[in-house]
């Protein structure tokens, strides 16, 4: 039997969220950081950005963070992550997620000024 962790389309499970965040985000917090400060950090007021695949949060709630004057929306394919991030972010009021789906999303045309997709 072959081992499957990641799953690029689709539900990860409770498990699979729990590793991703505890292994993998966190060793790639730096990244996470870097993006944040180096592209995000004084966004014009109103601004409104979208995060692509945005797994549990970690680079949406930094912008938020960075950013009280700005919206921030991060979506991504998996119910797990998206109530992780909730979770993580509840006390941004900047900051919402959404289940969806990158390759057909749901929000209107050019109603973002930023879209972004960090891995």
């Amino acid at each position: 039997m072959r081992f499957q962790f990641y799953n690029m389309k689709g539900e990860w499970g409770k498990w699979y969220s729990t590793i991703y965040e505890k292994v993998v985000a966190s060793g790639i917090d730096p990244l996470h950081d870097a993006v944040a400060m180096t592209f995000f950090s004084d966004l014009p007021s109103g601004t409104r950005l979208l995060d692509l695949g945005c797994g549990s949060g970690q680079v949406s709630i930094r912008i938020a963070r960075f950013n009280p004057d700005s919206e921030v929306v991060g979506i991504d394919l998996s119910q797990n992550m998206i109530e992780r991030g909730k979770k993580r972010g509840s006390d941004l009021n900047n900051l919402s997620f959404k289940i969806d789906d990158a390759m057909n999303l749901s929000v209107q045309d050019k109603s973002f000024n930023i879209v972004l997709s960090v891995a």
